[in-house]
């Protein structure tokens, strides 16, 4: 065994020397507890590859993971001092640390990057000491352990995509995967993501308007995609629900416990949809909000990753009918109620239903009932109704979580009546 981490200490120095472009393990790789192991390249795991890391492994390049990873203890480091971005990709869509850590040194870092529809799993923590997480487009980060959230507060941040719906007129329910300082208010977590394909690690954060068409307004870019002018909310329809109070107003500087829903309108782009990113600390660990008999709460998914629907149904049954209402809007191209298309997706412990009876006071269906039905897996930021039988807290906590993205089929976020 000693022998072996003397052979892969001899290839990160030589690589350094580029004797070698890279690291690679085609075989089984087990770092063992308390051994300390440096690679200085790029380090591939193999097709036929197992990662097997209890020690601690210190990266300076990227980690291209394309077999199998298993962590039961240790830390893995990504801590560049000379790269701005190290990035985690690989054809196997997934990876597991025991605890991550991002702590680069470079002067112009920005951090660490996932790629795309790939799975992110770490057991315990999540330290960004130095440098962003960047999960890209339907990329997710899951952590695994029991009890509230550990993880430390250092100087990066988790960025993380999500689509909303593009029309003016159409709302979503949303609920934040991120927090600053223990809550999340719009105008410190929400930001422009309408060139993160070109610009993942600096978007620019979202502006506010009151105009009085009552529209979102999308954002400026110049001929290369760039953000020059980011995109606007309208005021007028940010909204939390709760009774006996209902519907109740908020604005951009509220602050909402992680796990509450709230209401906010498209912004009218040309995209098919509008790309946002939340930034902040990832929400991690137990999360818990009242809930009285009779009274309709609007919740959400407060984790960057999926949930699924059934274990958070179970874990809550005593305190709720058992049933998700999901808003979906069904074409509207008004702000008036009366005008409004759309209605409410049910997912219960049995099956999931497309909206099939109009909300009261509104004026039909539309499209909505296009939409696929709930799937058992909730998606990231999704929020949603439910309806009290009993006062307690109801409770998410990491044991609900599951990786499952929307490139999958087995997620649903209810943007539009196509989604």
């Amino acid at each position: 065994m000693k022998q072996k981490y003397f052979v892969l200490w001899c290839l990160s120095f030589f690589s350094s020397l580029s004797i070698f472009s890279q690291i690679a393990n085609e075989g089984v790789l087990k770092i063992t507890a308390s051994t300390s192991v440096y690679f200085g390249e790029n380090y591939t795991n193999g097709s036929a590859g197992t990662h097997d890391n209890d020690g601690y492994l210190y990266l300076s390049g990227d980690f291209i993971n394309n077999g199998s990873t298993l962590s039961a203890s240790g830390t893995t480091y990504f801590n560049s001092g000379v790269n701005d971005i190290q990035s985690i990709t690989g054809t196997s869509n997934s990876i597991n640390f025991y605890n991550l850590q991002v702590n680069m040194t470079s002067a112009s870092k920005k951090g660490l990057s996932v790629a795309n529809n790939f799975g992110l799993t770490v057991e315990n923590m999540v330290s960004l000491v130095s440098g962003d997480l960047r999960l890209i487009g339907d990329s997710q980060l899951l952590q695994s352990h029991s009890g509230v959230n550990a993880n430390p507060v250092g100087s990066g941040k988790l960025l993380i995509d999500q689509q909303g719906i593009a029309s003016a007129y159409g709302f979503n329910y949303w609920s934040s995967p991120v927090n600053i300082g223990g809550n999340y208010s719009i105008n410190n977590g929400l930001f422009d993501g309408t060139d993160s394909s070109i610009n993942p690690f600096d978007p620019q954060q979202v502006t506010f308007n009151t105009d009085a068409s009552m529209n979102g307004i999308s954002a400026i870019t110049d001929g290369g995609g760039n953000v020059i002018t980011p995109l606007s909310v309208n005021k007028d329809w940010f909204y939390k629900h709760y009774q006996p109070t209902s519907w109740v107003k908020i604005n951009e500087s509220t602050n909402l416990t992680p796990g509450l829903g709230y209401t906010m309108k498209g912004t009218n782009t040309s995209d098919a949809e509008q790309n946002y990113v939340f930034k902040g600390d990832a929400n991690n660990g137990v999360y818990q909000l009242p809930v009285s008999a009779g009274e309709f709460l609007m919740i959400g998914n407060p984790f960057p990753s999926a949930i699924d629907a059934n274990k958070f149904i179970i874990d809550n049954l005593s305190l709720f009918d058992g049933t998700l209402y999901y808003w979906v809007d069904g074409g509207s191209t008004s702000h008036y109620m009366a005008n409004y298309y759309g209605g409410y997706a049910l997912r219960n412990l049995v099956t999931g239903t497309a909206p099939s009876v109009p909300a009261p006071l509104i004026s039909g269906i539309g499209d909505a009932h296009l939409v696929t039905p709930p799937t058992q897996y909730i998606d990231v930021a999704q929020g949603f109704f439910i309806e009290g039988t009993a006062s307690g807290n109801i409770t998410f906590d990491n044991s609900q979580r599951e990786i499952r993205t929307a490139s999958s089929g087995s997620v649903n976020f209810y943007r539009t009546a196509e989604a």
